[in-house]
């Protein structure tokens, strides 16, 4: 493995850099270099909640049930996350262990402050040594703090512009409702009906939201999760996708048997070929299930990339067909 660099100016010495005062270019360094900074700032968060939450006796959260614990397993997640994503290409995958980082910088925000004012928080075993452990803490998240401030601030009057505020509040008003106007109409299926260009999956979710009732839920095996959302569907079986190697143990599928045999599940949506075939592998009491309670009643191949296999209960009632699809309706 191959540390990234914190100084190695990927493009050489930008200009901005050359060009701002002395004591601004620390600032100008990390922005220069903010992939590499970022890096280590995401190492480095988990490992400083970890020790605040170690120093505390009730996760500097007096108000919280259980906040050490939680704090401890969003921080053990955040560092499994950084494990498993941080790797090439850095700067695509910096965003993608995100979450926990920003519950644990918002716990940061208040516990830090409370390590120096709120003493009855502390764990009794480390109250003698309460100041300069605070302080050690504080320190090592100084150069956090300055990392997000650098990286954060970068850019700052041209998204303020982008975003309308530098021309008053009027225009700022009216991009915010027209914002709103956009993600009301994105929600309704309808909206993507005329529109060029759209994916073909928009059809397979038009054909649930048309043609299953409003309170069934619909089986779904490949990952296409707009499709359920566009769609206005809940998923069964309590998963919204179903891979190999996730969810295969017998109590885990015993467990989404239970909850398919209670839920109305009029239709599923299994892939083909191959990833079908790995399906039916890894999850036989579920496809047992399948090939018990439904019957195959159409497949095609969406967007030229997604092969689907449409499954309808025996049980279900048909009434009509889905022009666009010839798949049968049942409301």
């Amino acid at each position: 493995m191959e540390w990234p660099g914190l100084f190695d100016y990927p493009n050489g010495v930008s200009s901005e850099t050359q060009d701002v005062p002395a004591v601004l270019k620390p600032i100008w360094v990390v922005r220069d270099n903010s992939t590499a900074w970022w890096y280590y700032l995401e190492l480095l968060v988990p490992l400083l909640a970890l020790g605040v939450v170690a120093v505390s006796g009730d996760g500097f959260r007096p108000d919280w049930p259980h906040a050490r614990l939680k704090i401890a397993v969003v921080a053990l997640l955040a560092v499994i996350l950084n494990v498993g994503f941080l790797r090439t290409p850095l700067e695509g995958r910096l965003a993608d262990p995100s979450v926990p980082h920003a519950v644990l910088l918002a716990w940061l925000a208040v516990a830090l402050p409370a390590m120096f004012r709120a003493p009855a928080s502390w764990s009794p075993a480390l109250s003698r040594w309460r100041q300069p452990v605070a302080a050690a803490l504080a320190a090592v998240a100084v150069p956090v703090a300055f990392v997000l401030a650098a990286t954060l601030t970068h850019g700052t009057y041209d998204r303020i512009e982008n975003a309308g505020l530098t021309e008053g509040p009027r225009r700022t008003l009216q991009g915010a409702a027209s914002v709103a106007r956009t993600l009301r109409a994105d929600w309704q299926i309808e909206s993507w009906k005329p529109r060029t260009g759209r994916s073909e999956l928009i059809t397979l979710a038009t054909y649930l939201n048309a043609c299953t009732p409003p309170d069934a839920r619909v089986f779904v095996q490949p990952y296409i999760p707009q499709v359920l959302a566009l769609a206005r569907r809940p998923f069964a079986g309590g998963h919204a996708d179903l891979r190999p190697g996730f969810f295969t143990t017998e109590r885990d599928q015993q467990l989404m048997l239970s909850r398919l045999r209670r839920q109305n599940v009029p239709v599923a949506l299994l892939a083909t070929d191959d990833s079908l075939e790995n399906f039916r592998e890894s999850f036989p009491l579920i496809t047992a299930f399948l090939d018990e309670h439904y019957d195959v009643r159409g497949t095609r191949l969406f967007d030229g990339r997604f092969g689907i296999t449409l499954l309808v209960r025996k049980t279900a009632r048909s009434e009509g067909r889905f022009a666009d699809l010839d798949w049968p309706c049942f409301v």
